[in-house]
C-alpha cells in the first residue's frame, strides 16, 4: 500500500512540474481560382512579413498544416504573393483542438471565403453579420448622399454639412457598439478584437484611454493568464504615457560590449536626448538617423545627446554587423528577437521606428519631432 501511495505521489509531482502541452489543430483547405503557391501562417500579433510559417499550395490547390499551440489566440493565413506587393489582407480564424477547414478565394471574392471546424471563428462571422446588418444600410445610404453632393455642380454647404453630421454621428455609435459588443460575455474572439482596436488607438485616437482601461480589466479579470493580458497592458501604457508631455517607459538594453544602458540613466546625464528607435530593413529610419548626425556635432557640447536602438534583429552578429556599418556617433543599443518589446510599448509596432524628444526628468516633449522642432528646443525656442 505504502508503495502504491508512494507512486502516486511521484507521478503527481512529475505531472504538476512537466512543461505545459502543446495543443494541436490540423488545417487543410484548398485555394479555389488563384495562382498562389505559398500561405503564411502567422499570428495575429506578430507581423506577417518578418514572422510565421510558410504552408505551400500544392498544384491542385489544397493545403495542409498540423499547428501547435500553447494558448486559443487569432491567427491568420496571408498570400506570400500579397505580402510582397505590401498589400495584403488575412484570412482571420482561431486553432481549435481538431480540424480547421478553409476554401479561400482570390482577393476580388475576400468575403466568399469560407472557414468552419472552430466555434471561435463562428464567434468572428456573427460578429461581421451582425455589424453589417447594425449599420451598413444607414451608412451606405449618407455616404452615396455625400458622394452624390460632392460631384454636384452647384454645391449646398449646409446639405453637405448634415450629411456629414450624420455619417460621423454612425460612426460614433459604431464605435462604442464595437466595444460594448465584444466585452460583453467576453471571450477570446472578443479580446483580439480588443487588442487590434488598441493598436489602432496609436493612430486613430478614438477612444478615451481611461474608457479602454476599464474594458481592458474586463477582459483582463476573464483571462488573467493569457498572453493577451501582457500585450494589452502594455498597450494601454504606451497610450497614457507616449505622448507630448507624457513619461517614458524605462528600458534597459545591450550596446555593442554587452553592456546594458538604462534609459533613465542615460537621459538624466543631459539636457536633451532624442530617443531613436528604427528597424535596419526600414530606410526612411536610417535616412533621418544619418541626417541628425550635423545637428548632433553641432549641439552634443550643449546638453543634446541621442540614444538609439536598433530593432528588426533576430541575432546578436547581425546587430554587431550593422552597428559598425553604420557607425553613428552615439550609442545604438540592440532590440533582439523582440527582447524588451520597445516597438509595442512606444506605439510604433508594426512600423519602422519612432523618434522622441526628451528631458532629464523622462518627460516627453515632442513625437517624431522635425529637424526644424529639434533645432527649436535644443535652441530653447
Amino acid at each position: 500500500m505504502k508503495q502504491l501511495v508512494i507512486l502516486a505521489i511521484i507521478g503527481f509531482l512529475f505531472q504538476s512540474s512537466s512543461p505545459e502541452k502543446d495543443n494541436a489543430c490540423y488545417i487543410s483547405g484548398k485555394v479555389i481560382n488563384r495562382n498562389s503557391d505559398t500561405l503564411i501562417l502567422v499570428k495575429q500579433t506578430k507581423d506577417a512579413r518578418f514572422d510565421g510559417v510558410k504552408i505551400p499550395i500544392k498544384e491542385d490547390g489544397t493545403f495542409e498544416y498540423q499547428m501547435n499551440f500553447h494558448h486559443p489566440e487569432a491567427y491568420q493565413l496571408v498570400f506570400k504573393e500579397e505580402i510582397n506587393r505590401g498589400m495584403w489582407r488575412p484570412v482571420l480564424f482561431f486553432p481549435d483542438n481538431d480540424t480547421v477547414r478553409f476554401e479561400l478565394y482570390s482577393r476580388n471574392r475576400f468575403e466568399e471565403n469560407k472557414i468552419t471546424g472552430s466555434p471561435l471563428t463562428d464567434s468572428l462571422r456573427e460578429y461581421k453579420n451582425t455589424k453589417k446588418n447594425k449599420f451598413m444600410p444607414d451608412y451606405s445610404y449618407w455616404a452615396a448622399k455625400k458622394d452624390s453632393l460632392s460631384k454636384a455642380k452647384e454645391v449646398d454647404n449646409n446639405l453637405i454639412e448634415n450629411v456629414t453630421g450624420k455619417l460621423d454621428s454612425l460612426k460614433e455609435k459604431m464605435f462604442q457598439w464595437r466595444l460594448d459588443y465584444i466585452a460583453s460575455g467576453p471571450n477570446l474572439f472578443g479580446y483580439s478584437k480588443f487588442l487590434k482596436i488598441l493598436n489602432q488607438e496609436k493612430n486613430r485616437h478614438i477612444y478615451p484611454v481611461d474608457s479602454l482601461e476599464k474594458y481592458y480589466n474586463v477582459f483582463k479579470a476573464e483571462f488573467p493568464d493569457h498572453p493577451y493580458t501582457t500585450i494589452s497592458g502594455e498597450r494601454i501604457k504606451g497610450l497614457q504615457n507616449i505622448k507630448k508631455g507624457g513619461h517614458i517607459i524605462d528600458f534597459a538594453a545591450p550596446n555593442k560590449n554587452g553592456t546594458k544602458i538604462r534609459l533613465s540613466n542615460y537621459i538624466a546625464k543631459n539636457r536633451l536626448t532624442l530617443l531613436d528607435l528604427w528597424a535596419h530593413w526600414c530606410g526612411p529610419c536610417i535616412g533621418k538617423s544619418k541626417k541628425t548626425i550635423p545637428i548632433y556635432k553641432k549641439y552634443k557640447d550643449s546638453g543634446f545627446n541621442v540614444l538609439a536602438v536598433m530593432g528588426g534583429l533576430s541575432s546578436k552578429e547581425k546587430y554587431l554587423e550593422l552597428v559598425e556599418k553604420y557607425k553613428y556617433p552615439w550609442p545604438v543599443l540592440g532590440e533582439v528577437d523582440k527582447d524588451n518589446h520597445l516597438w509595442r510599448k512606444y506605439n510604433v509596432e508594426g512600423s519602422g521606428g519612432g523618434r522622441f524628444l526628451i528631458d532629464s526628468t523622462g518627460t516627453i516633449l515632442a513625437v517624431d519631432p522635425s529637424f526644424k522642432e529639434l533645432k527649436d528646443y535644443i535652441q530653447g525656442k
